[in-house]
């Protein structure tokens, strides 16, 4: 068992834990700047536990708050990304507040990865202006479902797959799937029962590969990277940073192909893509819970190397 000493914030329906690093306990002006860190599905606090590593490296002025969203846990199932960036919205609102000087950048790591790029190339609603976003582990659902499952289990796939869209067209996208449907393919993929509803299930597995998480897979085509990577705020800054060994990416998927073209779209819009994104985290698996101390180091290095590059590009800018 590990404890973990911070502020937890309440923020609406939802909180937030400020990982607080020895040297700022008793700090009482606060860290200037805020790293919010959102986890992916069944995370919640502790479950990745390279945040708090991280937390321990960040610059005085710095401190890394991971968000506990009403979709965290095993509450996924029944909620989507609009109900979490307009959470992360009242989050960025929130400390902005707390800190109005203040920068605030949000890391995500696997499905929050979606969560940060939906927010930040979604143009339809006036959020508040991130300073930067980070993509750690952003892996396609579609894909790592196909490749858990294997091709002899696909056809139960498609089953649920007919009967989420059947429930749409009735307009019932928001009542849940049927168990005895979905616990042989979360038995399969090592999940745990839960309700789903059959948008968010339709959501993941993509079956016409437009599913509103669908953000990461290898086979998108470039109008939807246009729509995504393509739509982020010119001048804003992006690093991703993906797995070697991410063992929810399928071996036929060329990691390092699939993020140089991430990137092209990212540039080509104007976005500032911090030059490590290009490059794998060696030997990295996907949350590295269990990896090397080397691996972990390597990545606290390319996120303090980005913070620290955000800050000294604005200063120029201004």
């Amino acid at each position: 068992m590990t404890s973990y000493t911070g502020i937890l914030h309440h923020i609406s329906t939802f909180t937030a834990f400020e990982a607080t690093p020895s040297k700022l306990e008793h700090n009482n002006i606060g860290p200037k700047n805020t790293l919010l860190w959102l986890g992916g599905l069944f995370d919640i606090y502790a479950s990745v536990t390279y945040p708090y590593k991280l937390s321990q490296r960040l610059a005085p002025n710095w401190s890394l708050v991971q968000l506990c969203l009403t979709s965290s846990g095993t509450s996924w199932g029944t909620s989507d990304l609009d109900d979490d960036i307009e959470e992360i919205h009242d989050a960025v609102n929130y400390f902005h507040k707390l800190n109005p000087a203040g920068k605030v950048i949000l890391m995500g790591h696997s499905t929050g990865c979606q969560g940060a790029i939906h927010y930040n190339s979604n143009h339809s609603k006036n959020y508040t202006k991130l300073d930067g976003i980070i993509l750690q582990a952003g892996v396609s659902d579609r894909e790592a479902f196909h490749d858990a499952i294997g091709e002899q289990s696909l056809i139960f796939l498609h089953i649920i797959d007919d009967l989420a869209k059947e429930y749409v067209q009735k307009g019932n996208e928001l009542d849940c799937l049927p168990g005895s449907t979905t616990i042989p393919i979360f038995k399969a993929l090592g999940f745990p029962n839960l309700a789903i509803t059959a948008q968010r299930w339709l959501s993941l597995s993509s079956p016409d590969k437009n599913g509103q998480d669908d953000y990461f897979s290898s086979d998108l085509s470039d109008e939807q990277l246009r729509k995504s990577f393509g739509s982020l705020p010119r001048g804003s800054h992006l690093l991703i940073i993906y797995g070697q060994q991410d063992e929810y990416v399928p071996k036929t998927v060329d990691k390092t192909a699939l993020i140089h073209r991430w990137i092209g779209f990212a540039e080509s819009a104007g976005v500032k893509v911090h030059p490590s994104s290009k490059e794998l985290l060696e030997d990295a698996s996907h949350n590295l819970n269990n990896d090397s101390q080397k691996v972990v180091d390597e990545l606290c290095n390319r996120v303090l190397k980005f913070l620290q590059l955000v800050v000294e590009q604005d200063t120029i800018d201004r």
